[in-house]
C-alpha cells in the first residue's frame, strides 16, 4: 500500500507483486533440490527474496510507465522496458547469487546460514529470469487496450 500513492494506482503494485510467485517457486525448488529442510533461516531468506523481487518489479513497471508517458504504444513500451531493465536486473541477481555462494556452500563455518543463502539464491535466480516475462504480461493483462494502467 505504500507504493499506491507513488504510482497513483492500485493495480500497478499488484503487477509488481506478480513477480513473487515465481521467486517463491525458486526458493522452494532449490531447497527441495538440495534436500534442505524448511527452517527459520530459510524463511528469513524467503522474506529477503520478497524485497529483492519487488524491487525488480518496481524497476520494470517504472520504466514501462516512463516509456508510456513519452507516448510509446503499450506493446512497444512493454518490450522496450523489459529490454532496458534486463541488464540491471541480471547484474543485481548475479551479485546477490555470487555473494551468497560461499555461504550456500558452507565455507568458513557458515553452515548455519546455508538455508538462508540457498533460499535467497533460488528465489533471486528465478525472479531475475521470470520477472522480465511475468511483470509485462501482468501489466498488459491489467491495462485496458491502449489506455493507461490506473
Amino acid at each position: 500500500m505504500i507504493v499506491v500513492p507513488l504510482f497513483r494506482s492500485f493495480k500497478q503494485p499488484i503487477v509488481m507483486l506478480l513477480a513473487f510467485p515465481p521467486a517463491l517457486a525458486g526458493v522452494v525448488g532449490l531447497l527441495y533440490f538440495t534436500g534442505t529442510p524448511l527452517s527459520i533461516q530459510a524463511l528469513m531468506g524467503a522474506i529477503m527474496v520478497v524485497g529483492i523481487t519487488v524491487s525488480y518489479g518496481n524497476l520494470l513497471v517504472d520504466r514501462i510507465n516512463k516509456l508510456r508517458a513519452e507516448g510509446m504504444p503499450l506493446e512497444e513500451a512493454l518490450t522496450q522496458g523489459a529490454k532496458q531493465r534486463l541488464r540491471p536486473i541480471i547484474m543485481t541477481a548475479l551479485t546477490t547469487v555470487l555473494g551468497l555462494l560461499p555461504t550456500a556452500l558452507g565455507f568458513g563455518g557458515s553452515s548455519i546460514n546455508e538455508p538462508l543463502a540457498l533460499a535467497v539464491i533460488g528465489g533471486t535466480a528465478m525472479a531475475a529470469l521470470l520477472t522480465l516475462y511475468v511483470v509485462p504480461a501482468g501489466y498488459r493483462l491489467f491495462s485496458k487496450s491502449e489506455s493507461e494502467l490506473r
